[in-house]
């Protein structure tokens, strides 16, 4: 089978085609969790919700970027435009936030869909199959897809992207239209979240040998990036893409390594370290870039003391990031079990898998769905491994490559943090790589 024949040149409403049960699968585990949104709305919200929803009204209402409920506004430079855009639109309908889970899930069936018709293009076979449904059924990524949060939108574009530049990687005349749209894929991914920015810099040796291709990937994967780092400079000084950053350093690896050093509880290590910040400065901060990067200074002082605690605790972080916590959400969605009950719960909880522990000393029902779970991942796991060596065998390095890039990235970047829903964007990659251990 020649290298033509495995690469197609399909338009790009070819790669949304696929037989009927591959919609099936997508769709109805989520337009289920869209039936049980219309019942009670309340379940497609979390905590960054209402800050996603006031950016978007603010959008629409007063043309600013904000989260303030009134004049004057400050501009908001934590989150990232992608996602309060997307929302916009069913703002300015005056839409139901139901109506934005139902779209959410399409495009989460649109990942799958998309995933399955390009590995099947790949000759996968079986192997499609089975990544398809592991990404349809994986319950977290089903959980958090109807929720107003950034999970579906990102991982649709994700998936995009991704496969334009693996088509890319496999074609041997490049189009410079199609490298400008991949990179354009990249920036509005990153729009939506920002762990993805820098990953078109691992990607970019894929256009290697053509200068002008590469270029262009590059400046297209950056624009829109460029333009909110300029505007976020303009607005308070930091040349930034997301003030989140020093925040979450310090609340995320600085007091968990402190956590380790001291044995004081995160919780309280989290309100110290701010408070000892806070402290200098009395009049407070001009931004949040200023008090993000005020935070960051304290959080890199205490990694920089402590390199192989961070270490351990990013080792620790990888086995909670892959170990198949997250199923505490199943309580959430459940109507007649009256929903969620967070008491006894410490903070962090659910990050350092603690809150999954009391769930299920609570629910013993749910010991085997995690089980199950667990094993589930197991063979995911495996299986991608395997099918990362076929491909070396086979010669196909420039694919092993390009998915243990994407695995290796998202990974490292997430491991400080170690929270379940930072494996959805993994998966695709590990289902991608095991189609090849599975193929028919």
């Amino acid at each position: 089978m020649t290298l033509m024949r495995l690469t197609p040149k399909p338009g790009f409403m070819g790669f949304f085609q696929a037989p009927a049960w591959v919609w099936i699968v997508a769709l109805v585990p989520r337009f289920v969790l869209c039936a049980l949104a219309a019942i009670d709305p309340k379940l497609v919200l979390r905590g960054d919700s209402t800050g996603y929803l006031a950016l978007a009204e603010n959008l629409i209402a007063h043309g600013v970027f904000s989260t303030d409920q009134a004049a004057p506004f400050i501009a908001n430079t934590i989150r990232t435009p992608g996602y309060p855009i997307f929302l916009s639109f069913f703002t300015a309908l005056h839409a139901s936030i139901v109506w934005a889970a139902v779209v959410q899930s399409i495009l989460g069936a649109l990942s799958v869909v998309c995933l399955w018709n390009w590995l099947n293009r790949l000759g996968c076979g079986r192997g499609a199959v089975w990544a398809a449904l592991m990404l349809a059924f994986d319950p977290v990524t089903v959980l958090n897809t109807p929720l107003i949060s950034t999970e579906a939108l990102f991982n649709f574009l994700l998936v995009s992207a991704a496969i334009m530049t693996w088509v890319e990687l496999r074609t041997m005349e490049s189009q410079l239209v199609r490298a400008a749209t991949t990179g354009v894929l990249w920036s509005l991914a990153a729009l939506v979240r920002p762990i993805s920015l820098l990953l078109p810099l691992l990607l970019c040796w894929i256009w290697r040998r053509d200068k002008k291709k590469f270029l262009v990937f590059l400046a297209a994967a950056f624009l829109f990036p460029a333009i909110w780092v300029t505007r976020n400079h303009q607005a308070t000084g930091f040349a930034v893409f997301s003030s989140i950053g020093g925040n979450a350093l310090l609340r995320g690896p600085a007091a968990s390594v402190e956590s380790i050093s001291t044995g004081k509880p995160w919780d309280e290590l989290d309100e110290e370290l701010r408070a000892q910040v806070d402290a200098q400065h009395p009049q407070g901060y001009a931004s949040e870039a200023a008090q993000s990067n005020e935070y960051g200074k304290l959080g890199r002082r205490i990694l920089r003391a402590h390199p192989f605690l961070l270490i351990r605790h990013c080792a620790g972080g990888v086995i909670r990031l892959w170990g198949g916590t997250g199923l505490e959400m199943f309580r959430e969605w459940i109507p007649f079990r009256g929903g969620y009950d967070p008491s006894g719960v410490k903070p962090h909880a659910f990050v350092t898998g603690q809150g999954t522990l009391t769930l299920l000393r609570r629910d013993k029902w749910l010991i085997p769905v995690q089980i199950f779970y667990m094993l589930a991942l197991a063979t995911l796991y495996w299986s991608a491994l395997g099918g990362l060596y076929f491909l070396w065998r086979q010669g196909r390095r420039g694919e092993m490559i390009f998915l243990s890039i994407c695995i290796v990235y998202f990974t490292a970047l997430s491991s400080g943090q170690a929270s379940y829903r930072y494996r959805i964007p993994i998966i695709p990659f590990f289902a991608a790589a095991a189609a090849f251990k599975n193929r028919s």
